[in-house]
């Protein structure tokens, strides 16, 4: 689990995205720090239907890129996030990387 506020300092986060395997985020300017994470990062965004905000850094960072469409507002209030989408997302890319680890 990884929460960065206004008070985190830039290299504490950038320690901690480096640390992350996978990083999950909603849609917003805080998804730009993937920039930090490593190549073999899985960056997960919620995102409202049809649109990946963050696929293009992360394909210029070589990183996967799965975006979780929401459902509701697009100014953020009342959307509603697909959990078993998302749960299904979570254990697909942990059962990769997991036979990745194994190889």
């Amino acid at each position: 689990y990884l929460e960065i506020t206004s008070q985190t300092t830039l290299m504490e986060t950038i320690n901690a995205v480096q640390n992350c395997g996978i990083l999950v985020g909603l849609h917003g300017a805080g998804m730009i720090n993937q920039i930090y994470a490593l190549v073999d990062t899985t960056v997960i965004e919620i995102v409202p239907p049809g649109v990946a905000y963050y696929k293009n850094v992360a394909q210029l960072r070589d990183q996967k890129y799965v975006p979780v469409f929401y459902q509701g507002s697009t100014n953020g209030q009342n959307l509603v996030v697909p959990i078993d989408a998302l749960k299904n997302v979570l254990r697909d890319v942990y059962a990769r990387r997991r036979r990745r680890v194994q190889r």
